[in-house]
């Protein structure tokens, strides 16, 4: 399987990088490491709501929306929007291994963070890209939101012709959301700005820490304007 970012999206983010990780589980992660996480959320929702650090490491992101036409009032960033619900008094629960792990991600490095089930990503194409609509494609989002129909030009996250997330994470597709069944997943760990490098590194280790303490294992492709693209050699898991 491949991943890859539309060149033509660093001409409004250069430095944007992507850490795109392939988490698999060999067993499903038990209800122990489901109270682990719960617990490691919990305290990371308390370490936000009592920090006075503001949105200041969304900005960029925020810029960046605007560039592509998004208003990022109406649709914020993903983790913008996570953190300020948790400011709000909200903590995100454990919904599976895969969404806890990379929800402590992004609120740990204050960054952009999401995933899907790498099966059904699989049964869709063979490549999924980071770029934008041409206006065809279908979109089938999880929840009862409605962003209304795929405009051209809008940023999606899409296997061939089927949009897996819309707006950067914003709407994710119901037909590649993570469950609790989920044993394969592939991770985006998103950065810009000239420490986008690092951010991405320090993600992929903790992600990897979490996974590992689960029971579970990475394989990680990095993704740039120097590198936009990244391969996969994913075997089918026999039944």
């Amino acid at each position: 399987m491949k991943t890859r970012i539309d060149p033509g999206l660093f001409i409004k983010m250069p430095t944007l990088v992507r850490a795109a990780v392939v988490v698999q589980f060999d067993n499903a992660p038990t209800q122990g490491h489901m109270d682990r996480l719960a617990q490691n959320l919990a305290e990371c929702a308390d370490e936000i709501r009592a920090s006075d650090d503001g949105d200041d490491g969304s900005l960029v992101w925020c810029d960046f929306f605007r560039s592509v036409g998004l208003n990022p009032n109406k649709y914020p960033p993903a983790h913008l929007n996570l953190r300020r619900r948790i400011k709000k008094g909200w903590t995100p629960p454990p919904i599976c291994p895969v969404v806890a792990a990379f929800n402590l991600v992004s609120l740990t490095l204050n960054t952009p963070a999401g995933g899907d089930d790498l099966r059904q990503v699989m049964g869709l194409a063979d490549t999924i890209e980071l770029g934008f609509a041409d206006g065809t494609e279908t979109f089938e989002g999880l929840g009862s939101g409605d962003l209304g129909a795929v405009k051209a030009g809008e940023l999606t996250y899409k296997a061939d012709n089927t949009i897996v997330s819309r707006f950067g994470y914003v709407q994710n597709s119901r037909l590649t959301a993570l469950s609790s069944s989920t044993l394969d997943a592939l991770v985006n760990i998103d950065a810009c700005g000239d420490s986008a490098e690092e951010i991405c590194g320090s993600g992929i280790d903790l992600l990897n820490q979490i996974v590992t303490a689960m029971g579970g294992r990475t394989t990680t492709r990095i993704l740039s304007s120097a590198e936009p693209e990244g391969v996969f050699a994913c075997v089918s898991r026999e039944e």
